[in-house]
């Protein structure tokens, strides 16, 4: 009972109900729904700086992420998903770690980048996301970044070339990585030497 009240509580931003509950109750900070969806998740989906800050300082997992189905997501993806730069702060504030993939193999960078949110770009990759992380179709954030014509994100980002003949294959619980090329060079052919008419005399 205390567990649902906890994530009900938690989805309507009632700030003082989240802290009593957790303080004069033995629930865990950590109830998942049948969704695998923490109070933390709502609490980044709503935007509750002040929640999430109790959950986190009571063992919130900032890193636990949602069940397959609704995307394996964590905290911080729907902290960047909703474009909220301090909720993502406090998540990283926290040891929310930035490169973690979810169901799509994509990053919290895949999803700033993809969407256009230049600041949580920035922030990201400075506490420590890494840029050349392939999601599942193989593609980094600078692709998403360019694909989207976000030209500022892409600007922040490594160029990657990829070898797009070798199709990418997406296991269930497997990221196929595809091959990296390097810069392009320019191949000059040779030139086949023209036979001579004729050939060699015959020795008598």
């Amino acid at each position: 009972m205390a567990s649902t009240l906890l994530l009900h509580a938690t989805q309507q931003g009632d700030t003082h109900q989240v802290a009593t509950l957790l303080s004069e109750t033995r629930v865990s900070c950590n109830v998942e729904n049948s969704s695998q969806l923490t109070p933390l998740h709502y609490a980044a989906q709503g935007g509750y700086i002040s929640i999430m800050e109790i959950l986190l300082r009571c063992g919130a997992d900032p890193n636990k992420q949602s069940s397959q189905k609704i995307g394996s997501n964590t905290p911080l993806h729907i902290a960047i998903d909703h474009n909220y730069l301090k909720v993502a702060e406090t998540l990283l504030n926290y040891y929310a770690n930035p490169n973690v993939q979810n169901a799509l193999g994509f990053t919290a960078l895949h999803v700033a980048a993809r969407k256009g949110y230049v600041e949580c770009v920035k922030m990201l990759l400075a506490r420590g996301a890494q840029s050349d992380i392939l999601d599942a179709q193989g593609k980094t954030p600078y692709y998403w970044a360019q694909a989207y014509q976000h030209s500022e994100i892409a600007s922040l980002l490594p160029v990657f070339k990829y070898d797009w003949t070798k199709p990418q294959k997406v296991r269930q619980g497997q990221l196929v990585r595809v091959t990296v090329v390097p810069p392009e060079k320019k191949v000059t052919k040779k030139k086949k030497g023209t036979k001579k008419k004729g050939g060699k005399k015959k020795k008598k």
